[in-house]
C-alpha cells in the first residue's frame, strides 16, 4: 500500500464525521425523491367526505371577504385549509 493508504487517527475521525453528517442530507433527499414519485402518480379523484389520503384537487376558492394586511394595508390573499370528519 502506498502512502495515501495507511489510516490515521485524524483521517479515521474526519471519515466518522463525514459519514454522520452526509447521513441527514441523503435520507432528505431520499425522502424528496420518494414523495415526487408519490406526486407523480396522484389522480385527480372526485372530491367527496370519503376521501382519504394523498389527494390532487382543482377547484375554485372564493373568498369569504377581502384580506387586507394589517402592516401595509394593501390586499393580500390568504388560506385556511379545515378537514372535517
Amino acid at each position: 500500500m502506498g502512502p495515501l493508504l495507511h489510516p490515521t487517527p485524524m483521517g479515521c475521525a474526519l471519515a466518522a464525521t463525514l459519514v454522520v453528517t452526509g447521513a441527514p442530507i441523503f435520507g432528505a433527499g431520499l425522502r424528496a425523491l420518494r414523495l415526487r414519485r408519490r406526486l407523480r402518480r396522484l389522480t385527480r379523484p372526485e372530491l367527496s367526505y370519503e376521501a382519504d389520503g394523498f389527494a390532487h384537487l382543482w377547484g375554485r376558492v372564493a373568498l369569504e371577504s377581502p384580506l387586507v394586511g394589517p402592516l401595509s394595508s394593501q390586499p393580500c390573499a390568504g388560506f385556511v385549509l379545515e378537514v372535517r370528519p
